[in-house]
């Protein structure tokens, strides 16, 4: 037992951020600490921990252009000999027990100079985001001073600071508010899953906010009320937060956090695979990273709707980007401060795998007064001749007859123009062993609304006697003459 105790402890170690926050750590018995040009440092407030010292902590900055895109090379506030002022500016900041040469930030500078001839930077603070997790958050400030010292030599040279723009993941993302908070006119800050341990109930001042840059832009993908249920924060941020799958659970990743941490803990007790134990709990967290790396060069519109919540988008009530098509906001690296802001909701195929992105459509199902007693079952639907088939409806989705029942998907691929369609049906038997359910089903009529180009298509079946759909089968629907 003392192994599995072990064993686990170290899963939590090696997630990205832990649950386990260890509130025991050793308390700093002064009140402030000052360190030459970085300023004087207190405790955050509910805290006694001091930051270590800037040697401690470690920053580093690592720089990537489009002459070394691969071999980064190591810049600092003195030596900043390599950078060119003229171009824009990405600085990615990790987050909790994570570096600077980790897979993903290779991956996202990558992709950064495809889109763009810039300056990309790779911020280290690894010296000073270990455990205990308590000392880690209150070293933020102090990567964040290192970092602030960075740019205002920069803008010494003659950058504009809004042509700055920071990418943090978790901790990574309130250091970019900390740096935000002492460079005015700041350009952007992404924050991708912003922590959320230690910082549930911080005052706007001890965390990422609107007020941290020019324009704000965050994905939420591990939110939670608290530390026990996930790992990011769930509240709204930003001038404009992104909620893909609702922002706290995403496709592929199982579950929530909360019930992976479970999950996990009894995978190691029957396997002691820490390693994919580790994979498992950090899946919904790491998450954002990959859904903002894809949105950089991705060929998919991407889009994000306004609405009141996840809920309601899914059940097909936000589906109209407006009018003029202005109305929506295009999720990750391409948000803008001239689109949409406020709180959207947008679908992804995966969570950490590709492909994230896909194309959204709302499918109304018009029951037939024909139809004999109450349907439950899942509905799934096929587009055109493609091999996709996607589930519009589970077991839980009551049909009545004479009724309409709508759902928000999700496409891989585009299959406009839409020349047909094909729903199947197959009845449960886990509610009441399925009595006092039909076996077959018919629909008068089938909606499809691509909310890519808020253009409707209504399919109807070729005959009256060929409308019922028997469970195990599918029926095929072709345009409404």
């Amino acid at each position: 037992m003392v192994f599995i105790k072990l064993l686990f402890c170290v899963v939590l170690h090696l997630s990205l951020t832990t649950a386990a926050v260890v509130r025991n750590a050793p308390v700093n018995s002064l009140r402030s600490v000052c360190y030459g040009d970085l300023g004087c440092f207190i405790p955050r407030p509910g805290s006694k921990i001091l930051p270590e010292s800037p040697e401690k902590v470690n920053t580093r900055f690592f720089l990537y252009t489009r002459n070394n895109p691969t071999e980064a090379q190591e810049i600092s506030a003195s030596d900043l000999d390599s950078f060119d002022p003229t171009k824009p500016i990405k600085l990615i900041i990790h987050g909790f027990n994570d570096k600077a040469t980790s897979e993903w930030v290779i991956d996202m500078a990558t992709e950064l100079l495809k889109s763009e001839d810039m300056n990309v930077i790779a911020v280290d603070w690894s010296g000073g985001n270990q455990f205990p997790y308590e000392q880690a958050v209150a070293n933020t400030v102090m990567a964040a001073a290192v970092i602030r010292q960075l740019l205002q030599e920069m803008i010494n040279m003659g950058v504009q600071p809004q042509q700055i723009h920071l990418i943090g993941h978790s901790l990574g993302a309130h250091i970019s508010s900390y740096v935000g908070r002492g460079l005015p006119n700041l350009g952007r800050i992404s924050g991708l899953d912003p922590a959320g341990p230690d910082f549930y109930q911080s005052e706007i001042p001890d965390r990422l906010d609107a007020s941290d840059a020019l324009f704000v832009d965050i994905i939420h993908t591990d939110g939670a009320p608290n530390m026990i249920s996930g790992f990011g924060y769930l509240g709204v941020l930003g001038h404009v937060d992104f909620y893909p799958n609702g922002g706290s659970a995403q496709p592929t990743c199982a579950s929530t956090t909360g019930g992976m941490l479970s999950q996990s803990f009894w995978e190691l007790i029957s396997t002691a695979n820490v390693t994919n134990a580790v994979s498992k709990v950090s899946c919904n967290h790491m998450s954002a990273i990959y859904y903002y790396t894809d949105s950089i060069n991705t060929r998919s519109p991407a889009l994000a709707y306004p609405c009141s919540d996840y809920k309601t988008f899914v059940e097909g009530q936000c589906t109209s980007c407006g009018p003029n098509g202005n109305q929506c906001q295009q999720a990750g690296y391409h948000a803008s401060p001239n689109g949409t802001l406020g709180t959207l909701y947008f679908m992804t195929l995966n969570g950490i795998e590709l492909p994230h992105f896909g194309f959204h459509f709302k499918v109304t199902l018009e029951s037939d007064t024909n139809n004999e007693k109450q349907a439950r079952g899942i509905f799934k639907v096929k587009f055109n001749d493609l091999q996709e088939e996607i589930t519009l409806f589970d077991q839980n989705e009551l049909f009545k007859r004479d009724s309409s029942n709508s759902k928000t998907i999700l496409a891989t691929n585009n299959p406009m123009p839409l020349r047909k369609i094909s729903i199947s049906f197959r009845k449960t038997y886990d509610t009441n062993f399925g009595i006092g359910f039909a076996d077959k089903w018919s629909f008068r009529s089938v909606t499809v609304l691509d909310m890519q180009s808020d253009i409707s298509y209504t399919f109807c079946p070729s005959s009256n006697s060929l409308s019922m759909i028997k469970t195990g089968s599918n029926i095929t629907y072709q345009l409404c003459a």
